[in-house]
This record gives structure tokens, sequence and C-alpha cells, in this order.
């Protein structure tokens, strides 16, 4: 009973540890450089790769403090969406403290947007927003079910008017989720109706890869 009664008690110590000693990553400065954090102690070697880098985003070292936490700072970055990747003894993984993480295709990549008037367009604001749908359909030209994402606009589903169509097309690498969480279209569309600088429209990504199922 004892042996019980410390275990039920070290528990929630343990999880305000966790949480007062959370890591930090990416931490976006005041003056928009940005400081990438990893904890892993039993490293020997950590590098950050992001496609703001030049050379395609060569891996650059983080060094290593006391705690076992590796961090590195950025020059300054101009507000835009950012994708980076970590790599930990020569394996490339995903910012743990980071849940913003976007695909393209078998590629997946931390993400972060630097705040400012170029990149407010993708971000989730206080205004009507659209309808996402993953639809799945039969292609008989393919002979396989395919999916496509459908976006409507505020009040489509109560309206009885006519919308205009927008086909959007993903990469020779992609598919058809790459537009909405790479690319943000539906936020960025949310954004350019409210603002009335769009007209409310339906657009449609179709996966158009022959070659995968």
């Amino acid at each position: 009973l004892t042996i019980l009664a410390i275990l039920i008690i070290s528990v929630p110590v343990d999880a305000q540890q966790r949480r007062t000693n959370r890591i930090v990553s990416p931490d976006i400065q005041e003056n928009k450089g940005v400081t990438f954090r990893l904890f892993a102690p039993d490293a020997t070697k950590v590098s950050l790769s992001g496609n703001w880098m030049p050379a395609g985003g060569a891996p650059v070292e983080l060094m290593k403090g006391d705690s076992g936490v590796w961090a590195i700072t950025t020059a300054v970055l101009q507000p835009e969406i950012y994708t980076y990747s970590f790599y930990v003894n020569g394996v490339k993984t995903l910012d743990p403290s980071n849940s913003q993480v976007v695909r393209d295709g078998s590629r997946f990549e931390s993400m972060l947007i630097i705040p400012g008037k170029e990149s407010d367009v993708y971000m989730v604001k206080d205004v009507p927003h659209g309808q996402l749908s993953k639809v799945w359909y039969p292609s008989p030209t393919l002979g396989k079910n395919r999916r496509m994402y459908v976006y409507t606009p505020p009040g489509y589903e109560k309206s009885d008017k006519k919308y205009p169509v927008f086909y959007l097309l993903h990469g020779a690498g992609g598919d058809e989720d790459a537009w909405t969480t790479l690319g943000r279209a539906p936020y960025i569309l949310d954004n350019l109706i409210a603002q009335g600088k769009a007209l409310p429209m339906i657009f449609f990504i179709i996966f158009i890869n022959k070659y995968v199922k």
C-alpha cells in the first residue's frame, strides 16, 4: 500500500515537471528570428534543414546545452510559411514540440508561419469559414476509387444560387491533400472572401497521379 501511494503521488509531480520543462520550438522572436530546440541528450549530432536556407536547405548544426537541449537561432525571416526538419545522428525527424505538420506526397515536415502583412492571409481568423469535405468517388477510367477535396464557401448549404468553380491541381509529387495543408487554400479563400477580394466559390482538389492508388 505504501508503494502504491508513492506511485500515485509521484504521477502528478512528474507531469508537473514535464509541463515546467516544456521545450518551446519553434520560438519566434520579436525581431522575427526563430529559435529551434530539440531535447536529445544521447545524440552526438543534431542538424536543422529548412526551406528558407540556401542550397536547398542544406542542414546546419545545433549547439548542445548542459540540459541535453540542442538549439539554434536563425537570422530574421520574412513573413511567410516555412517548413523544416531535424536530423538526429543523420536520421530525419519532425519537431516533437510542434504540432503543425504538413505532408506533400510522402514527405512530412514541421511547419511554422512568421506573422506579418505578407503571411496574414494564411492565418485562421474570426471570419465566416467554409466547409472542406473529403469525398471518395469511383473512377471508371482508371478502375479505382479516388478521393477529392471539395471546399464550399460560407453559407453554401443554405443558398440556392450558382457559384463559380475553381480546380486546384497538385504538383507531380503531391496528392489531393497538398493544397489544404501545405498550401492552406481553405484559410486563404476564407480570408479573401471575408475581405471582398474573392468571390464565394467552390474549389475541387483532385488526385491526378494515375500511377498511385
